[in-house]
């Protein structure tokens, strides 16, 4: 179940800092660009390690 809802949330973040890479970029914005990347960048991050440790756990059960 986390599995299926994390997926499309890190990729929606992922996009997300994408755009906002590119909008920043195009201003000229770097520090506002840092600033705002940390967050999306911890989010996706916690989403992808969540949904690799939950593909791990189910891998090694049936391992077993």
């Amino acid at each position: 179940m986390k599995m299926e809802i994390a997926l499309p949330l890190s990729l929606i973040s992922l996009l997300l800092s994408v755009l906002l890479i590119v909008l920043l970029w195009r201003s000229k914005g770097w520090k506002m660009l840092i600033v705002i990347m940390i967050v999306p960048v911890t989010i996706t991050g916690y989403f992808i390690f969540e949904t690799v440790s939950e593909l791990w756990v189910l891998s090694s059960w049936e391992w077993k």
